[in-house]
């Protein structure tokens, strides 16, 4: 999506098994969703609009920001809805309801982009008011968050990237990309702002780089996100020499469980996709893409997640809400414990180095592969075999090939 800057427990999993060579030779395994439930309407009379901006989670409830409607609360199974924040102009109305932060007190810090202020609610009263400076230019489409009063949020056409702004006074921190000869240099530095356990991360939009900080404004590691073939083609096929606009190739960013996603777009064969999720963890002081997912739709505006991986996603073209379980290693070593536990010669077996070879399956796949790797032990009357199960993982990836662009 072009961005104008003058003025967004294990699950059945389709398909398949994708192998993405980095430039570093990393391989980033991906899986295809699909969602566990889809919502369409919030209650038989509230329908949201096209144009939800952000989502969040706290207190075992799901927020959701609508543009046009202001924002609504709902539990993980899309029911007891409640219309926090209105639509209007009167006392604790909202005049165009963009980003929000969710506190885990359930607190709620939400950015007005018509009165261009910082609104603090509790359940459905007004806390607070915080107005931004006129000579800050804040972000209108990147994730912020805030602490006790102050709020921490992307600037653009400034040399910084992001500001602290509080009840009494604003400071700066951040800094352009080092090395970044590009025209539209102040756009192009417009960051998501995501808290983690102890530090700041800024994650680019347009230039997909995600960079840590520490509350003093000192950069402790980052990471080119064009390491990754398909973001990187993206980013140089939508190269703008208009310095006020850019391509937006990270729509959406969400920090939980020291668990960095990111929700991607691209432009293939001129074709706007924004379906894409990586999964980033940060390993011996290094940042590291663990894993992509593709979500069943084609493009998304809001994502979520918990910290039992459940994600939550809006599909803009369908106006709905998508409710996922996102797999995990974990998981799969479940089902093999499950499926195996009571197998003549399971002691022979290590199941957790089948890990390797079932990620990327869905559940159905890897059930029938021990179905068949079982079958054939009581058929056979022989002990289950690990280079058996094996070749049988093998097998399913080749009935299934799925390459990422």
């Amino acid at each position: 999506m072009k961005k104008n800057i003058s003025i967004t427990g294990i699950v059945i999993i389709a398909l398949t098994f994708i192998m993405v060579c980095c430039s570093r030779n990393e391989r980033i395994i991906s899986y295809k969703l699909t969602p566990d439930s889809v919502i369409t309407k919030l209650s038989d009379s509230i329908y949201l609009s096209d144009q939800v901006l952000c989502l969040d989670y706290a207190q075992n409830h799901l927020y959701v920001s609508d543009y046009n409607n202001g924002i609504y609360s709902i539990d993980c199974n899309g029911n007891n809805v409640n219309h926090l924040v209105k639509k209007g102009r009167g006392h604790g109305e909202v005049g165009a309801c963009g980003h929000f932060y969710a506190k885990v007190d359930g607190e709620i810090c939400l950015y007005d982009e018509s009165e261009k202020s910082f609104n603090f609610y509790r359940n459905d009263k007004l806390l607070k008011m915080i107005k931004v400076d006129q000579g800050f230019v804040l972000s209108d489409a990147t994730r912020f968050f805030s602490i006790g009063d102050s709020v921490f949020h992307s600037i653009t056409h400034n040399e910084n990237t992001m500001i602290i702004i509080g009840p009494e006074q604003s400071s700066k921190l951040g800094r352009f990309v080092d090395g970044l000869d590009d025209i539209r240099k102040p756009v192009i530095s417009e960051r998501h702002v995501l808290k983690t356990e102890n530090s700041i991360l800024l994650v680019g939009l347009g230039l997909p780089i995600v960079e840590e900080y520490d509350y003093n404004g000192k950069k402790i590691c980052s990471l080119n996100l064009m390491d990754i073939p398909r973001l990187k083609a993206t980013y140089e096929k939508t190269q703008s020499n208009d310095p006020k606009s850019y391509f937006v190739v990270v729509e959406d960013a969400y920090y939980n469980h020291q668990k960095l996603y990111l929700l991607t777009s691209s432009n293939e064969n001129d074709t706007y996709n924004c379906n894409t999720l990586y999964v980033i963890a940060k390993k011996n002081g290094k940042f590291e893409i663990e894993c992509s997912y593709k979500l069943s739709g084609k493009v998304y505006s809001a994502i979520c997640i918990t910290k039992d991986n459940k994600c939550f996603a809006f599909n803009s073209i369908d106006t709905s809400l998508e409710f996922y379980t996102l797999p995990t290693k974990q998981e799969i070593i479940r089902l093999l414990n499950y499926k195996f536990n009571e197998c003549e010669g399971i002691d022979n077996i290590n199941l957790d180095s089948l890990v390797d070879y079932a990620t990327g399956l869905s559940q159905a796949e890897i059930v029938k592969v021990c179905n068949d790797a079982i079958k054939t032990s009581i058929l056979n009357d022989i002990p289950i075999k690990q280079n058996e199960i094996i070749k049988l993982f093998d097998e399913q990836h080749e009935i299934y090939p799925y390459k990422e662009a």
